[in-house]
């Protein structure tokens, strides 16, 4: 009883190999391609396999004027998406997952060291049985790792059964001995699933025919549009004592406006270069601006009559947009 729920326990294990190679990487072919310009990856679609973890990662290791496939980083990771997302919104359709990552293989060098590749080595290859990762692809082509790691009695040369309802049968290979194999196979005209088994393991790879890029959008013609805020008059501290903070935000704007640069002034009693206020900005995104700002009172008044030595002042934001024309 105890040796027939092992077995089925081991079966279980090992026929679980054919999605190994399929997410785990998936991390590390983005860190592997994101900088890939090719017309194929300035496609804005491709940005959206990454993840919060990946952006903080290569904003960390690339700065503040990091490009992801073709994206700017932004402020934040929500603001990298909102960009992303108004990217998708000129387009017309989406991918699939397979369809996106098959794109990215086309972005891989397979004569060069990649965090992609070190990880299959690490995460993938390294386990027993059998298993199959693409490395390296063009428009035409795929190029494949498949890996026969045998353990324990397991023989050292396998038969493996081929599936390919494509070109390129003929040229898959008939044996797999002990280590690393290079399948190359032509990419099909409509998706199809390469498939290698060995009695009891198992891997697969969706291969695609390499998507390409929708029409263009027509180009909207943009202009540049200025806007002005202002706060109430504010009251300064009491003697020589400052107030608390206020703040000033830009209005909100249609869809599509985006902020180019502002400019802040404190009017009144007192300015931001006055040496008795500060002004400071607090938000900064491609459609919002918010600075905060509070101001000293005037000791030299406070006492004389009851006088609180409290005085005026306001805020006056201004910010240029860009937008399409109305």
């Amino acid at each position: 009883m105890h040796r027939a729920i092992l077995m089925m326990f081991f079966c279980l294990l090992v026929s679980t190999s054919r999605s190994a190679a399929e997410g785990v990487c998936d991390a590390a072919l983005v860190k592997s391609t994101y900088k890939s310009f090719t017309s194929d990856h300035l496609d804005w679609r491709i940005a959206t396999l990454v993840t919060e973890k990946e952006y903080n990662e290569i904003k960390h290791d690339e700065g503040a004027n990091a490009v992801i496939y073709g994206v700017p980083v932004g402020e934040n990771y929500s603001d990298f998406e909102k960009r992303l997302h108004e990217k998708l919104s000129e387009y017309s359709e989406s991918l699939t997952h397979d369809q996106l990552v098959n794109i990215l293989w086309t972005g891989l060098d397979a004569q060069a060291g990649s965090l992609y590749k070190d990880c299959l080595y690490s995460q993938v290859f390294v386990s027993r049985g059998l298993h199959m990762a693409a490395i390296s692809a063009t428009g035409t082509e795929v190029s494949l790792l498949v890996s026969w790691n045998p353990t324990g009695t397991d023989p050292a040369k396998v038969a493996p059964k081929w599936t390919w309802h494509s070109k390129g049968v003929e040229a898959l290979p008939n044996e797999l001995t002990q280590g690393l194999t290079t399948v190359i196979v032509p990419r099909p005209s409509q998706v199809h699933t390469l498939v290698v088994n060995y009695p009891g393991f198992t891997s697969s790879v969706v291969i695609e025919p390499l998507a390409k890029l929708p029409p263009l959008p027509k180009i909207v013609e943009k202009v540049a549009t200025n806007t002005t805020c202002q706060s109430p008059e504010q009251p300064s501290g009491r003697c020589g004592d400052y107030s608390g903070w206020y703040e000033l935000c830009s209005d909100p704007q249609p869809v599509g406006w985006e902020v180019v640069s502002d400019n802040f002034q404190l009017v009144g009693n007192r300015s931001c270069t006055s040496g008795w206020a500060e002004c400071k900005k607090t938000v900064d995104t491609s459609t919002r601006v918010c600075y905060q700002f509070r101001m000293q009172g005037h000791s030299e008044e406070c006492g004389h009559s009851g006088n609180t030595g409290i005085q005026y002042s306001k805020g006056i934001l201004t910010v240029t947009w860009l937008h399409p024309k109305l």
